[in-house]
């Protein structure tokens, strides 16, 4: 539904595997072979980033601010800590006190 709603909007949309031991390594394995161009696109982009100060969060704010995206990252640090937050003039860190997330799709838009 969300890849629908993503090309009808025209926004990108990536899910990444959820990091855990015993698929970190694979995940890892993978992401190491991605063409270094891929990330191309994001160039001179905004792009938001929740977790990303986690384990494979912080390789992909680092390689999309290699790119030239600005990052925004959102993160309680609840499972990871500042200091591994990579340091570039465009990421920027939010540690938030709460969040509301309101973004909704509605399937039938004639009901509003």
């Amino acid at each position: 539904m969300e890849k629908r709603i993503c090309k009808k909007t025209r926004a990108k949309f990536q899910v990444y595997p959820r990091c855990t031991v015993n698929n970190y390594w694979s995940a890892f394995a993978r992401s190491s072979r991605v063409r270094e161009n891929e990330y191309k696109e994001y160039e001179g982009k905004i792009v938001l980033v929740t977790g990303g100060a986690g384990c494979t969060g912080t390789n992909l704010c680092r390689k999309l601010a290699e790119s030239g995206a600005r990052v925004i990252i959102l993160d309680d640090l609840s499972g990871a800590y500042e200091w591994s937050i990579p340091k570039a003039k465009s990421i920027v860190f939010v540690k938030p006190d709460y969040v509301f997330h309101l973004a909704a799709h509605f399937a039938n838009q004639s009901n509003l």
